[in-house]
């Protein structure tokens, strides 16, 4: 038997470093393959002994510098192995080879090669991390995609779907598509850019990709990521944002068909009250869809009552029953808390009998939207007729009622001394009152003392308002408080915000530090409505001082602000004479992650406080930015296509500060970005709800 032969020493350092130079200044691949066979070791090694090694560092250099021209040689040069051949050979001796495929799968993308050259490498570079493609877990796509490299493989994982390549490994990845934290668009903006010779075509459609890849990940589990995702621009009152969203759904192929979704996107265009057109728009693409609407859709559009024509809701309700969709109880619940809210009573009660007499039993909820209507109005004996109602049909009272009633009744004058009992009563009959509860309390207590003092200083001489005399003692707030921690329920931030806010306006400065105090050892943290208080009252008390330690503390604090904490702090230092901390500050809202809106009203308040200070310049910029951004305010149906209230004021502030004929240069300006978007503006709403809906006579469904 032949012996085997010895293996070669090993090379001292210094001349595997003069090699590895050598190898590196040469123009002859094979020549730097065989230089490199010879400074591998002939063992495997682990990853520890890999990074001591004081030369691997320039010799992983020359690897994938060798790897890159290998890919371009394209199999020319004789001798030289296959890109995954010589991964496959580096992975066996313990070298991390990630950054490996990533060269190979980088130039590929760059030559934009077909999938059948890019896939394979592709699922090696999967298998290096994950043993078992075909049974990869979250956690593994996590760990596959995390950090710079991760979001490197991640564009090739773009673009593999962009071929409308398919793979186990692929299929994998794509069913934990929906929950894993995926890469965010400047961070594959970044590693995109990394790639040499990437066209800027190829890099858009990719970034379009992402986007869509994320709207059809989003849209598989709608009801537990689309919901949030909508009432977070009604939040940010970003309606042009949520018009994108929508486009952008829509134009996803193929299209969504849940009804589910068109439903979620009709309430959220409800919740503005100037694009209602935009929910009929929805309403219009779900029936182009080829979706049969059913009582849950029909019940989304009939909150269009809520709108300004209230025969509205009559029209769709009227076609709804033509079309042979059974009103259930939640249409009735809607329709019922309409009329009510249009302090139509009769029609409100009358609606209650016909669903009863329809053989549909009310709930709880149905009572509660109908109290909640009739509060708008102050209606009290009619609230305690749907009370009645509601006993006699056997309906329970639930929490919400009960805040509710208590809501209506500290609107009455001397109803504190009524609220423990109230409380008491609630606990009595298995309804015990939660932290919502004593926030409405508290709210309730401040506000009637507010509008009492507010009514009798509007008859008085005196040009100062007087202080609160039917303030709520602190003492009897602690007795409150007590109260409530005596079931057991904490006081959360709504609760401190709507105390604090009661304090301030009774001047009680030291009784706001004190609950402050016991906020902060509780571990409650101000929201932007606590701050929001904070900040109007400083303003107020012209304590320009605290209103900046108030703004520093949100940004220490990192408390998610809103559109109405920025219009008030800007406002502020507007009216303050502080033009610095206002630009400051508008210009902070800007950086913030979620688009924030102040909308032309807050503007036109803005702009008026710089007007009378004489600062000019700085609202000429504000009133440019206004224009640059230019969304036209909805338009009445049937009225002449003439500006709002609104815009009048707005371009008269505007006159004032830089003289007429600057205002009609921008006016002009915004009449052509107007005109451009005129597409998107329903011009009479009330025609489009009788075509959608086929109210017409001799029309059907």
């Amino acid at each position: 038997m032949a012996r085997r032969a010895p293996p070669p020493p090993p090379i001292p350092p210094e001349e595997v470093l003069s090699l590895i130079e050598m190898a590196a200044q040469s123009s002859d691949l094979l020549d730097i393959y065989t230089a490199l066979q010879r400074l591998l070791p002939r063992e495997r090694r682990d990853e520890a002994s890999w990074a001591n090694l004081a030369v691997y560092r320039p010799l992983k250099n020359l690897i994938l510098r060798l790897l890159g021209h290998i890919v371009g040689d394209e199999g020319k040069t004789p001798g030289l192995p296959k890109p995954l051949e010589l991964i496959s050979q580096l992975d066996a001796l313990g070298m991390d080879v990630r950054k490996h495929f990533l060269v190979v799968l980088s130039r590929k993308l760059a030559a934009e090669a077909p999938a059948e050259e890019i896939l394979p490498v592709f699922e090696a570079a999967v298998k290096s991390q994950v043993k078992k493609p075909e049974d990869i877990k979250l956690s593994d796509v996590e760990k596959l995609f995390s950090g710079a490299d991760g979001e490197r493989l991640y564009c090739m994982y773009l673009y593999l779907h962009h071929l409308e390549a398919s793979s186990p490994a692929l299929a994998a990845i794509d069913a934990h598509s929906a929950p894993y934290h995926r890469p965010t668009r400047a961070q594959v903006t970044t590693a995109l850019r990394l790639i040499r010779g990437l066209s800027p075509r190829l890099a858009q459609q990719l970034l379009e990709l992402l986007i869509t890849l994320k709207l059809r990940n989003m849209l598989k589990e709608h009801y537990a990521r689309l919901r949030p995702v909508l009432k977070r621009f009604r939040e940010t009152n970003d309606l042009s944002g949520l018009k994108s969203l929508y486009r952008s759904i829509r134009a996803l192929r193929p299209s969504p068909t849940h009804e589910g979704i068109y439903a979620y996107f009709i309430n959220a265009f409800i919740g503005f009250w100037r694009s209602q057109d935009m929910a009929l728009r929805v309403w219009e693409d779900m029936i182009i869809s080829g979706i049969t609407p059913t009582a849950k859709s029909w019940n989304a559009l009939l909150r269009y009552g809520h709108g300004r024509d209230r025969t509205a809701l009559l029209a769709i309700w009227k076609r709804m029953v033509l079309s042979g969709v059974v009103p259930d109880v939640h249409c009735w619940t809607t329709r019922i808390h309409l009329q009510m809210l249009a302090d139509q009573v009769q029609d409100g009660l009358d609606s209650f009998e016909q669903m009863i007499e329809a053989g549909v039993n009310p709930t709880t909820e149905t009572i509660n939207a109908a109290i909640g209507g009739l509060l708008s109005f102050n209606r009290f004996d009619e609230i305690n007729q749907v009370v009645s109602m509601a006993d006699h049909l056997g309906v329970p009272a639930n929490i919400i009622t009960y805040n509710t009633l208590l809501r209506g009744m500290l609107r009455r004058q001397g109803a504190a001394t009524e609220v423990i009992p109230l409380l008491d009563s609630m606990h009595a009959r298995g309804v015990p009152p939660d932290v919502y509860t004593f926030t409405i309390v508290l709210d309730g207590l401040y506000r009637a003392a507010r509008v009492a003092t507010a009514a009798s200083w509007k008859y008085s001489l005196s040009d100062e308002p007087p202080p609160f005399p039917d303030a709520p003692s602190f003492s009897y707030i602690l007795e409150l408080f007590r109260y409530m921690e005596g079931l057991g329920v904490d006081a959360n931030v709504m609760t401190y915000t709507a105390l604090v806010g009661g304090l301030l306006d009774t001047g009680n400065l030291a009784a706001v530090d004190i609950v402050r105090r016991v906020m902060a050892r509780k571990g409650v943290i101000g929201n932007a409505d606590f701050y929001t208080v904070l900040i109007k009252s400083a303003f107020q008390r012209c304590d320009i001082d605290a209103a900046d330690r108030y703004a520093e503390e949100t940004a220490r604090l990192r408390v998610r602000r809103d559109h109405i904490f920025w219009m008030e702090l800007i406002w502020g230092y507007a009216q303050s004479g502080e033009t610095v901390k206002m630009t400051a500050a508008i210009e902070a809202m800007k950086r913030e992650p979620v688009r924030m809106v102040i909308t032309l009203k807050g503007h036109v308040t803005i702009l008026r406080a710089l007007e009378r200070r004489g600062e000019r310049i700085i609202a000429k910029g504000i009133v440019e930015d206004v224009v640059r951004e230019w969304e036209a305010p909805p338009r009445l149906p049937d009225a002449p296509d003439v500006p709002s209230k609104v815009e009048i004021e707005f371009w008269s502030v505007v006159a004032k500060i830089g003289g007429t004929g600057w205002m009609s240069a921008l006016k002009e300006e915004a009449g052509l970005k107007e005109a451009k978007d005129r597409e998107e503006i329903a011009k009479d709403q009330l025609q489009r709800v009788v075509d959608i809906v086929g109210v017409r006579e001799g029309r059907s469904v």
